[in-house]
């Protein structure tokens, strides 16, 4: 999430059941969090969507008010895939809605260990 105003208040309500792994005014001036799904050990994707999702239902009115303000909400799922060449995971189309339903992008980043990076 980046928003022009510190995202306090948002990230107490998210911590209840997330891990808020970011905080911090950028350079650019904008406040920026970042929030991954509280539960330990999930096996998928899916249920680290769900988490979010049901955390983001679940904000005040105050909180659902600060997420409305920030500029950029995105789902971003990064997945290491070490060497492989090949890596597939689904996102259920009824996901997706519930993503856009919230407001935000659905952004993936791929961590790869290449012989060049070494």
């Amino acid at each position: 999430m980046v928003s022009k105003q510190p995202l306090s208040a948002l990230c107490a309500e998210f911590e209840r059941s997330c891990h808020i792994l970011y905080h911090e005014r950028n350079e650019d001036g904008n406040w920026q969090a970042v929030i991954e799904a509280g539960k330990e050990g999930s096996e998928s994707a899916a249920e680290d969507i769900t988490a979010l999702l049901i955390a983001i239902a679940g904000l005040s009115s105050e909180g659902q008010i600060q997420w409305g303000e920030c500029e950029r909400r995105e789902f971003d799922l990064g997945f290491d895939v070490g060497e492989t060449w090949t890596f597939k995971h689904e996102v259920p189309s009824l996901l997706v809605q519930g993503i856009a339903a919230v407001g935000c992008s659905f952004v993936v980043t791929i961590y790869s260990s290449s012989p060049d990076s070494e």
